[in-house]
């Protein structure tokens, strides 16, 4: 079997863009660190709102965080986190998510909390972002309702796969466009 002028080069289009579901699915390493302060209101006499503000640093960059949860103080050697939500805030777009997890007091100021957390989307370079991971740390607190904290996450995210379809789009278009060339030569 003879392949005609521009049928390899066809052939490897093809190849690449039955390959591109691949790199789509592809997991990126999510490391970093951020500390701030929250402060508690009490919502009612065993649960507790908590909002929160930090600044941190991670394999994307310098961020800025807005973070709230829910605390169930009904035991008071492992307070239950529920109905956490972070938006981390980047120079180029921002990561938001959802987190659960645990603040169990360690001595009558302090505290060591874990919260696994999904990360659901994100907006300008980090749109369509997900993934999931760990977030562990150590709270101090200052007052009976404010606590300052210091925390580092792990986890793995998939960058959105419309990226790698603009770049399947490229790489079509410049096959067609050396195609075209070769072909009025």
């Amino acid at each position: 079997m003879t392949c005609g002028k521009g049928k390899p080069l066809l052939f490897l289009l093809a190849l690449t863009l039955v390959s591109l579901p691949q790199f789509a699915v592809a997991q990126t390493p999510y490391v970093g660190s951020e500390s701030g302060s929250f402060t508690l209101s009490l919502t009612s006499a065993t649960t507790a709102h908590a909002n929160a503000t930090a600044t941190g640093s991670d394999n994307f960059g310098s961020f800025t965080s807005v973070i709230t949860a829910d605390l169930d103080l009904s035991n008071p050697s492992l307070n239950i986190v529920s109905n956490g939500t972070f938006d981390r805030t980047y120079v180029d777009g921002t990561i938001f998510g959802t987190f659960t997890g645990t603040l169990s007091p360690t001595s009558a100021t302090t505290a060591t909390f874990t919260l696994p957390f999904l990360v659901t989307g994100g907006t300008g370079h980090f749109a369509g972002i997900t993934g999931s991971g760990l977030e562990e740390g150590n709270a101090t607190f200052t007052g009976p309702l404010r606590a300052d904290f210091t925390s580092s996450f792990r986890a793995t995210v998939v960058p959105e796969p419309g990226t790698l379809a603009l770049l399947a789009g490229s790489l079509f278009t410049g096959s067609l466009m050396s195609l075209r060339r070769r072909r009025h030569r």
